[in-house]
């Protein structure tokens, strides 16, 4: 028995069909019968013998006779259909099973060619079908994915993507599309308000308006199952018109579509607001007659008023009442005015506190209130009740003191005292108190005036410290009084009189003791800077026989060395303008120019002729001269010797020649160099001391309020 029989539940029925589909894609039939008929059995491994969906053809599979072999297996070829069932009696009676394989990949492909009608208003609308494995993503956008659909050698048309369907299964997901032309779906007529409108539906473009038509919507919409555009198109018209209350008055209202309509006979536009009318955008336009909308009563303080709500209209003031204010109003929509009238009257009388006296306060409409008994008027300002513009008036007692504050600075050597008067002049509680201050004040909104009086006694401060580290051996000592200048001794450096409060505060600063004149004496070392020399001499030279001079030049730089020296420091009001300078090489320094000469001279060519027995000959001669020069800078040194020359002569060829048919002679060739050094400058060391100031500085370092100034001298001099 063979071992598939053991391992395998199905057996392979014949060979597999194959049939062609369209696009590249294949169905596959596998016809099997079960090895165990026993429905018992089958029934426990139906689990087993059926593969599942979506799976491939190139899966192993446990069916005898159809392990495939390598590269048999279609490609993408995924189980779509299971069936399973007895076969007739006359094919044997077995159970058979049978599997279905179809192409699908992991991109949809067509099932079958498109389907193409007219039927939407002449408009092409092609219907595809296609194919794909289960899972692939399908990412059409209804109304904006199209196709360039072309049937044999026509234009291509555009189609847009109208609708579409997705079917799934366990074993692939298939996607039905329809794709219908851009263009006019349909135009029909339809009533908003009193009009005749135009509504054209679409799909994949914008219609041009008709003639003597405005687009008035836009809307998405559904033609037959298919996502398109709605365009509704009006004329310039009044939809509607209607009448209604506003207040006590009849009111006009207009509905329009892009159209001002005419003001009715008698009537003003009241209001205009962007209205919806069945959803088309429009206009509302209402329209009313100058006249009283409303009138009403209400409490303004204690007094009765009348508010008049108008439509361009000024109403006439009621009997014994008069206009107290007007406002920009909203009466259920419409703009109009509200008028306010009072009676000339008092709105309110209460008492109050200003400072330490009680006061009356009037609130008054359109008079002025008589004053209170033993009152006089301290304030009026323009004040508000309930909106109506009124007059509040503050009565006082005549000369009241309002407020006295006492106080007492610096240990009771100032004292202060502010009074606030209300119509008088107060006199101190301060004995001997002067006044200082008289001002316009303000006490809760009440014009009063403000007495400052002040009394002070002398000295209230004192400070001392040494004087500034650069003006050692002085004391700088500060005093504040009050009432009184104290300077203290000294030179005066600083001055400050401060007013507080309507009084002056002194503030005095001066410097004592000795301020001009050495201070400190110190010895140090400085580096100091020694000359330089320069000689210009010559150099004897040979070399294999030859010799002679060169000019060159001996430096000996510049170069520095220490010194002992003295500094003195001292404060002077007259610094010193001159001194005399110690190492000083500013006025020491010199060049030198070096000159080389070189020249060339000897036989030249021979030119030789014979005549006859007789041989001429002619030698002649050639010539090369060079010459170079340099200039070296010598800063801080001085000539010695200020000029060398030298020189070098010598045969530098011989060359014999043939001069006659028997005659040997010969030409020769010499050569020199001169050379030449040519001084400048100093030739001494001009200006150069070891004696005096090698360095000095000078800083300002007080400035007295006479307007002496003081400097510090720091000198470094030779010992």
């Amino acid at each position: 028995m063979s071992i598939s029989h053991r391992t395998n539940r199905l057996k392979l029925v014949g060979q597999p069909s194959v049939e062609q589909l369209q696009n590249g894609r294949y169905r596959l039939t596998v016809n099997c019968t079960a090895l165990n008929t026993r429905n018992d059995w089958y029934n426990a491994n139906k689990d087993r013998i059926f593969p599942d969906f979506g799976s491939l053809q190139s899966a192993e599979m446990s069916i005898d006779g159809l392990a495939p072999r390598e590269g048999e297996a279609y490609a993408d070829m995924r189980l779509t259909k299971v069936e399973s069932g007895n076969r007739s009696m006359r094919d044997g009676g077995d159970y058979l099973v049978v599997l279905t394989y179809e192409t699908l990949g992991s991109a949809f492909v067509q099932v079958k060619d498109d389907t193409t009608d007219y039927e939407l208003n002449g408009l092409r609308r092609v219907t595809r079908t296609s194919i794909a494995e289960v899972g692939t993503d399908y990412a059409e956008t209804v109304g904006s994915s199209y196709i360039d659909h072309q049937i044999n050698s026509e234009t291509a048309v555009r189609c847009y993507l109208a609708s579409y369907s997705v079917d799934d299964t366990d074993s692939f997901r298939q996607v039905q599309e329809v794709y219908v032309e851009a263009g006019t779906l349909s135009e029909t007529l339809d009533n908003v308000g009193s009009q005749k409108a135009k509504v054209i539906e679409t799909i994949g473009t914008d219609p041009i308006a008709p003639n003597g038509y405005l687009l008035a919507s836009q809307q998405e919409s559904n033609f037959e199952g298919f996502q398109t555009n709605r365009f509704t198109y009006l004329k310039p018209s009044v939809l509607s018109e209607s009448t209604d209350s506003v207040g006590s008055q009849k009111a006009i209202t207009v509905e329009a579509f892009s159209e001002i309509p005419a003001t009715p006979a008698g009537y003003l536009l009241a209001s205009e607001q962007v209205s919806d009318f069945d959803g088309i955008k429009t206009n509302r336009y209402t329209f009313l007659k100058p006249s009283i909308l409303s009138q009403s009563k209400d409490n303004v303080g204690s007094q009765l008023a009348i508010t008049i709500e108008a439509f361009e209209e000024i109403p006439v003031a009621p009997a014994g009442y008069v206009l107290a204010n007007t406002q920009e109003s909203d009466y259920e929509g419409i703009k109009t005015s509200r008028y306010t009238f009072l009676k000339p009257s008092i709105l309110s009388e209460s008492e109050d506190e200003v400072g330490s006296q009680k006061s009356i306060t009037i609130e008054a409409f359109s008079l002025t209130p008589d004053a209170p008994e033993s009152y006089v008027l301290a304030g009026t300002r323009v004040s508000d009740v309930a909106g109506i513009p009124t007059s509040r008036f503050t009565f006082l007692k005549d000369e009241a003191v309002l407020s006295r504050n006492i106080q007492t600075k610096n240990g009771g050597k100032l004292i202060l005292e502010v009074v606030e008067v209300f119509n008088g002049t107060p006199i101190a509680d301060t004995a001997d108190a002067v006044q200082i201050g008289n001002e316009v004040s303000d006490v809760d909104g009440i014009p009063t005036r403000r007495f400052t009086f002040a009394k002070g006694d002398g000295q209230i401060f004192i400070s001392q410290s040494a004087g500034p580290n650069n003006i050692p051996g002085t004391t700088q000592r500060t005093i504040r009084s009050l009432g009184v200048e104290l300077v203290p001794d000294g030179v005066l450096i600083d001055s400050q009189d401060i007013v507080r409060d309507g009084y002056i505060e002194y503030i005095r600063t001066t410097l004592d003791g000795t301020i001009e004149g050495v201070k400190t004496r110190y010895a140090d070392v400085a580096t100091v800077e020694v000359p330089g020399t320069v000689d210009c001499t010559t150099q004897a030279v040979s070399a294999e026989g030859v010799g002679g001079t060169i000019a060159i030049t001996n430096s000996t730089p510049r170069r520095q060395k220490q010194v002992q020296t003295q500094v003195t420091v001292e404060i002077t009001t007259s610094p010193p303008t001159a001194a005399p300078r110690a190492y000083d090489l500013g006025q020491i320094s010199c060049s030198v120019t070096s000159v080389q000469v070189k020249l060339q001279s000897g036989d030249g060519s021979v030119a030789t002729a014979v005549d006859g027995n007789t041989t001429l000959s002619q030698v002649g001669f050639q010539k090369s001269f060079a010459s170079s020069a340099s200039i070296q800078h010598y800063v801080g040194s001085y000539l010695t010797s200020a000029y060398s020359s030298g020189s070098v002569s010598y045969q530098s060829s011989e060359q014999p020649y043939l001069s006659a048919p028997n005659a040997i002679s010969v030409q020769t060739a010499f050569s020199s160099a001169s050379s030449s050094c040519t001084g400048t400058g100093a030739t001494a060391a001009t200006g150069y001391s070891e004696v005096g100031v090698i360095s000095r500085t000078v800083n300002v370092v007080l400035t007295a309020l006479d307007g002496t100034t003081y400097y510090q001298v720091v000198t470094e001099e030779t010992l």
